[in-house]
């Protein structure tokens, strides 16, 4: 792209954030992601997400956390994908209320949970053979 003088956006740091971060190769993905906002662009929603998805995978479940207030910090607002990245990670870790908080944190915070949302608290519920329990969470 450099050497053709194709213009970097958004889009093209978002790839390599989460190539690099599923990975594992966490200093890189961070990397670029300080690039990006040092070429003069602006870190989006999914940007964050994928390099909070690569900090899960390698064992960084609070630093992904703390990613949700630097992104607003930021003056990026988090988006369902962020708080769906960290309701993964909680599932996989067995930590299932602390995924359904999220799910009370989003409707404060005034985010209507979709399909996916629901998704993951269901699938997490059930792997855990508390079927009622998340035919519950449709309620």
């Amino acid at each position: 792209m450099i050497d053709k003088k194709v213009q970097s956006s958004v889009v093209t740091y978002n790839s390599l954030i989460g190539f690099f971060g599923r990975k594992g190769e966490l200093e890189k993905a961070s990397g670029l992601f300080e690039d990006t906002r040092q070429e003069g662009k602006y870190p989006n929603a999914v940007t964050y997400a994928l390099l909070m998805e690569g900090l899960c995978l390698v064992g960084q479940h609070d630093e992904a956390k703390k990613m949700m207030f630097d992104m607003e910090y930021r003056g990026c607002k988090p988006r369902l994908v962020n708080y769906g990245v960290l309701m993964t990670d909680l599932g996989k870790r067995g930590k299932i209320e602390e995924a359904k908080s999220f799910l009370q944190e989003m409707k404060k915070r005034r985010f209507k949970p979709n399909v996916v949302i629901y998704n993951i608290l269901i699938n997490f519920l059930c792997k855990e053979g508390r079927a009622t329990e998340a035919y519950k969470v449709l309620g």
